[in-house]
């Protein structure tokens, strides 16, 4: 096992809200189940947003709140990351092109995606870089996205992953390593 305790709870609790698994989501968050601090909590569930939707974030948040399982907020932080330098991590030598494809779909969903997911959401100060990839890994390989898989899986090694840490939560979002899923995202893995 290449993933510690605090990177499994943040797995089940972002897999289960994506998803919209509620009653697992509740049980995962449990006392005796979670290890991550409440700022990673709130971070993870904001993650949501851009992998799934502002109605999945905010059921997510009132279930966890309903159970009594919502960690104090806290401060809000007072920044936000740098979200360019983010994206071009990620995204290494494809950046350029990958921001030019964006633009070329539609304009306002490339200033979308580099304001809020890249520059509010996915570089704030609470999760690092190979968290965030790591979970981004996990909801789009079961969700049958290989475009976005494949810039994630190669942007999670590029933010400190190790291939052992990326293959285990492929096999835990997929629900083993035989299932055709994993199996098809652990192919996509070895070509990185």
């Amino acid at each position: 096992m290449a993933l510690d305790p605090r990177d499994r709870s943040l797995l089940a609790l972002f897999l289960h809200a994506c998803s919209g698994r509620w009653s697992d989501l509740e049980a995962a968050c449990g006392p005796a189940a979670f290890s991550a601090a409440p700022g990673e909590v709130r971070e993870a569930l904001r993650m949501v947003v851009p992998f799934a939707g502002y109605p999945r974030a905010v059921e997510a948040f009132e279930v966890l709140d309903s159970a009594g399982l919502l960690p104090e907020a806290g401060p809000p932080p007072s920044a936000t990351g740098d979200g360019d330098a983010l994206f071009e991590v990620i995204y290494g030598a494809d950046a350029d092109q990958v921001r030019g494809r964006l633009q070329e779909l539609d304009p306002s969903l490339a200033r979308w995606i580099r304001e809020h997911a890249y520059g509010a959401v996915l570089s704030g100060p609470a999760l690092d870089a190979r968290t965030r990839e790591l979970l981004a890994v996990a909801w789009l390989a079961t969700t049958d996205q290989p475009r976005q898989l494949l810039s994630h899986l190669r942007g999670a090694l590029r933010c400190g992953a190790t291939r052992e840490d990326v293959a285990e939560v492929l096999q835990l979002a997929s629900g083993g390593a035989e299932t055709p899923t994993a199996v098809k995202a652990l192919r996509m893995l070895a070509r990185c």
